[in-house]
């Protein structure tokens, strides 16, 4: 598989994870005491699933072209799937949500009330799917270093064995 498939796969698997986990925690929250769990909502649990496959659809369709874009121009950033997570969840925001609040989306009043906490929630699961994607992509790159260097060293070891007589 292309190395590109691999990252939009990840990347994928990151959002359903981000966008599941984060609605499984507002359902397992009772509404009137933010320390009290509500265990009958614990059969919500299945609903992780369908949360995950729709963050991991929404993902594949806003995520994978910005993170092509990212990975082409702005390759030398360490906080680049960060900050493009969050472009990618306002660009899903603006096509997928703007234009159900599209009479109200001028007006100043909107942006006052409700409209910077809908915009804030859709940046906010963008920034953290780019932060697991970035914490899973170094573990990744640490492991295939790690991988290399014990086959490369694997020589050496068995030499000097072969000296000492071991």
């Amino acid at each position: 598989m292309s190395k590109k498939i691999l990252k939009s796969l990840l990347l994928a698997i990151c959002s359903g994870i981000c966008l599941s986990g984060f609605f499984l925690i507002l359902t397992l929250i009772d509404q009137k005491s933010p320390t009290h769990v509500n265990l009958q909502s614990w059969a919500s649990i299945r609903e992780f699933f369908s949360f995950a496959m729709v963050g991991s659809v929404i993902c594949l369709i806003f995520g994978t072209p910005c993170l092509l874009l990212i990975d082409k121009y702005f390759s030398r950033f360490q906080s680049r799937y960060m900050v493009g997570g969050a472009v990618a969840a306002w660009v899903a925001w603006f096509v997928m949500a703007g234009p159900l609040y599209a009479p109200t989306l001028f007006k100043l009043e909107y942006w006052i009330g409700s409209g910077l906490g809908h915009v804030a929630v859709y940046v906010g699961m963008g920034f953290a799917t780019g932060a697991l994607f970035t914490l899973l992509l170094s573990v990744f790159e640490r492991c295939k270093k790690r991988r290399e260097f014990l086959k490369n060293h694997e020589g050496v070891k068995s030499s000097n064995a072969k000296e000492l007589n071991l």
